[in-house]
Parts: C-alpha cells; structure tokens; sequence
C-alpha cells in the first residue's frame, strides 16, 4: 500500500518538473557552437575581359615554299578566316572570358582557395613607362589575380584544325603590388619560347579541317571552350604553389 501511494504522490510531482510553454522549442533553436573561423587563403580576380585577337592560323609548310607568294596567300587566307571565325564567335554569344572565370572559380574552390570576381577593377597603362598601374585596386583579399587573353582561335595543320589560346597570367601582392608569379600559357600549340608553358589538349578537340570546324560551329565553341577551361585549371594549379599570407 505505501509503495502504490509513493507511485501515486511521485506522479503527481511530475507536472511540476516539466520546462516552461516555450522552453523545449527555445532549447532545440540554441545555436550551434561556432565553428573556428581559421584564416583562409583568398585571391581577387581582376575583370577577366574577352580576346580582341582571334585568329585561325594555317601552319602547313607547304605555302611557305612558294616564297613571297606563298605568303601573301597565306596572309589573306588567315584574315579571311580569322574574320569569320569572330563573326561566328559573337553571333553565337560565345563568351570566353565568362568561361575563364567560372574554371578558374572551380578550380580554386577544389584548392580550397577562396575566388572574388571584381569586374569593376582592373589595371590602367602605366604613366611613362611600359606595363600596367595596379595602384588603384583596392582589396583585403591574399592576392591579386590578372588574366587576359592573348591570341585565340583555330590552328590548321596537316593534322587537323585544332583550338589555340594564349593566356596571361599575373599574381600580385594586395599591399606592394609586387608580382608573385607571372607566366604565360599557350594552349593547344606548341609554343616556340621556352619562357610559354605549352598546354597539349586532346586529340578529340581537333577538327579534319577549318571548313569542317566551321560546319559544326557548336561543337567549335565547345572545344575552343575547353582550352579555355584548361587554361583556367593550369593557372589555378601553378597560383596554389604560390606561398600567399591568409586572411581571416
């Protein structure tokens, strides 16, 4: 009989115990201990703008042998081609600099390198001398991160019309504006300067010819798209190499 009346009085007792009308929903929305935010590597990314060369080149050697002539041939039929090539590109809205950037921001981000695209900053002519003035980017980011185009397009040859991109690649110190690391990289062609990184694409990139890259032009700006993709994952990889300070 006392064990049933304990039972009894301990049950009673209970609603007594419960949390406060609200506390449960109050306890299971308790923030998370927050996680140490640890200084992290981070890049700016300067405007990214689109190639104001793009070129189809034919390397056969045969044209070469006909001298002057040969080359006057040469000449007119390069231009000729290189014009329909950037009428294409631009009817197509083929944007390559849009491509460049989202490489390079998938790239860094599987480095665990933080991205910021600033479209709005970029470099001007330097007053009085040759190069670039950086003095006005302002950023709190590791690194500045300058790329531009060089020459790009097709190279035809006696094996095929393959895609070709220069790129620039420059890294600068945020304070100073010191270069960190600067290089150059040819995609798709072999480079005749030591000084360029040569970038070899696969043989399924290549065309039989330019009148057969210009047939399938979306296949043509698919694969010219993937030596720009290349070439923003090689300078991603040659920057992770680059000591940078971390920010928080």
């Amino acid at each position: 009989m006392r064990l049933v009346l304990l039972t009894l009085a301990c049950a009673q007792l209970l609603p007594s115990l419960a949390l406060p009308q609200g506390a449960a929903s109050a306890a299971s929305s308790l923030p998370s201990p927050e996680v140490s935010s640890a200084p992290e590597r981070s890049i700016a990314l300067l405007r990214v703008a689109e190639s104001h060369r793009v070129q189809v080149r034919d390397s056969h050697s045969g044209l070469f042998a006909l001298g002057a002539i040969g080359g006057a041939i040469k000449a007119g039929a390069d231009a000729q081609h290189s014009e329909a090539l950037a009428t294409t590109l631009n009817e197509h809205h083929a944007q390559m600099a849009a491509v460049m950037v989202e490489s390079l921001r998938q790239a860094f981000q599987a480095q665990h390198l933080r991205l910021d695209y600033l479209p709005d900053q970029f470099p001007v002519p330097a007053t009085g001398k040759k190069g670039d003035d950086y003095s006005g980017i302002q950023t709190d980011k590791s690194a500045i991160l300058n790329v531009w185009f060089g020459a790009l397009g097709y190279e035809t040859s006696s094996e095929g019309c393959t895609p070709w991109v220069i790129v620039h690649a420059r890294l600068l110190d945020p304070v100073t504006k010191g270069i960190l690391y600067e290089q150059v990289f040819d995609v798709g062609r072999k480079a005749l300067s030591p000084k360029v990184t040569f970038i070899p694409l696969e043989s399924g990139a290549r065309f039989a010819s330019y009148d057969d890259m210009m047939s399938h032009t979306d296949a043509a700006i698919e694969s010219l798209s993937g030596a720009v993709s290349t070439a923003g994952h090689s300078i991603a990889t040659e920057v992770d190499k680059v000591e940078l300070v971390k920010t928080p």
